[in-house]
């Protein structure tokens, strides 16, 4: 097994001839004004991951190449110049992967002894599609690299559940990912996949798209049966989010690790939650740290409850998301068709009619409704965790990790003031974590011996 191989690999000693940029040598006390030993190539900077997997490099005294399709100006990469010492971030400026020769991206990763690529997509975006980002460009990246042939190590990101052949069946963006992981295996057999669980933290995806901004689209749709509405009614979906820095950290040591070549990696949390109860908790403290009276969209101000029990919503109007269609009954059929229409809604044509949503009328993903969701993203999302185990974690490198309740505590009870002007003052009714019902936790071992007997009885 690879983590039998990881964990029984020595340090090669330092008489030993390597064939990486020898003259790259770890130099100084440590930090940031120190070299880390580490001249890597970030895809993606400007990502939530690439934030802080660029901070963690920084802070260490690497030197990093940083292409971004914007300017350095930008507010998205303006942040990236604090992260380094003077000299040791380069960027690459109005770089885009689809229009840019191989000559030009070789330019960025020549002098790089570590390239990662944390560039992926749930949907279809403006510029590019979702295969040419998950797929097409991971390839392309993987044969520049090998073409070195220098041993640059190329750690390339995808979530938790790639490989899966089950869920694979129920989400095109894994089936993506595992057809990129093959394919980058053939070019380059040494590179360094990452398998990641959902990454929480400040401002962060998961939180957002399950009880935060849009919650507005999950009461969309209410009129299936369920808000918010999950497979199973979330009782059977397990979980182990990360919080972000774990993951930052964990790619900085696994991209500096000497035995790091090949491998796989799986990084999950090691606290496991049902997925219905994450959420209650989600909004447990979105609602009780916020002004009452000034929600006016939201259910609590409607409902005039500050707290929420997802027992007032025990439904399941849509089944378990791998259950067999013989075993549904003709109303959760139905509400699967409703689900999949309202989602395929999201991405249809709109027609420009009298100029009406005239810079909208190509596609729906141009509009507001572009951060919410699709079929493929909305399983994901309700899909549990399922680490194969045997491969190495956070533990075999090292990384200590962090409460991810904290870090959605502190996501979902600042969401309005951080998020635009007008919520300024919607949180003054702060309570700390101690101060709710925080979810049960569950073991590894609990979660597969009831996900065998779910198993075996259906």
């Amino acid at each position: 097994m690879r983590r039998a191989a990881f964990l029984g690999q020595r340090v090669a000693p330092v008489s030993q001839t390597r064939h990486k940029h020898d003259s790259l040598l770890p130099a100084g006390a440590g930090g940031r004004s120190s070299f880390s030993g580490q001249a890597a190539t970030v895809f993606g900077a400007t990502g939530q991951v690439g934030h802080t997997l660029v901070n963690n490099l920084g802070r260490m005294g690497s030197s990093i190449v940083l292409p971004h399709r914007n300017s350095t100006e930008a507010w998205r990469s303006n942040d990236l110049r604090l992260m380094g010492d003077l000299g040791t971030l380069q960027f690459y400026q109005h770089f885009d992967v689809a229009h840019r020769s191989d000559r030009e991206v070789m330019e960025t990763i020549e002098h790089s002894n570590v390239v990662y690529n944390v560039i992926g997509t749930r949907r279809e975006l403006k510029n590019y599609t979702r295969r040419e980002t998950n797929v097409d460009w991971p390839e392309r990246l993987a044969k520049l690299v090998a073409a070195k042939g220098d041993g640059t190590r190329l750690v390339h990101l995808v979530p938790l559940n790639t490989g899966n052949e089950e869920y694979c069946k129920y989400s095109k963006i894994l089936e993506e990912h595992t057809e990129a992981c093959e394919k980058i295996r053939d070019a380059y057999p040494d590179a360094i996949i990452v398998k990641s669980a959902d990454v929480v933290g400040w401002n962060d995806y998961y939180c957002n798209w399950w009880s935060m901004n849009n919650e507005y689209y999950q009461r969309s749709l209410s009129y299936i049966g369920a808000f918010p509405l999950m497979y199973g009614g979330g009782a059977q979906t397990y979980v182990s989010p990360i919080v972000r820095r774990d993951l930052g950290r964990a790619l900085a040591k696994i991209g500096a690790h000497p035995d790091s070549d090949g491998h796989d990696f799986e990084l999950f949390g090691n606290k496991v939650f049902k997925l219905v109860e994450l959420v209650e908790f989600m909004y447990d403290v979105k609602w009780q740290t916020m002004r009452h009276l000034n929600t006016k969209r939201t259910a609590s101000a409607r409902c005039a409850r500050l707290d929420v029990d997802m027992d007032y919503f025990p439904y399941d109007p849509l089944g378990e998301l791998v259950a067999d269609p013989v075993d549904l009954t003709t109303m959760q059929k139905l509400k699967r068709k409703l689900l999949r229409l309202h989602l395929a809604k999201l991405n249809w044509p709109r027609f420009n009619v009298a100029g009406i949503r005239a810079l909208d009328y190509v596609h729906r993903n141009k509009s507001m409704y572009a951060d919410w969701t699709s079929e493929d993203h909305f399983n994901m999302m309700n899909m549990s965790h399922k680490p194969t185990f045997e491969n190495p974690g956070f533990a075999d490198i090292g990384v200590k990790l962090n409460d991810p309740l904290i870090a959605i505590h502190e996501c979902m009870a600042n969401f309005s003031p951080g998020a635009y002007p007008s919520g300024f003052g919607l949180t003054d009714n702060f309570k700390r974590l101690d101060q709710f019902d925080l979810p049960p936790t569950y073991e590894w071992d609990v979660v597969h011996t009831q996900e065998a007997k779910r198993l075996a009885y259906a």
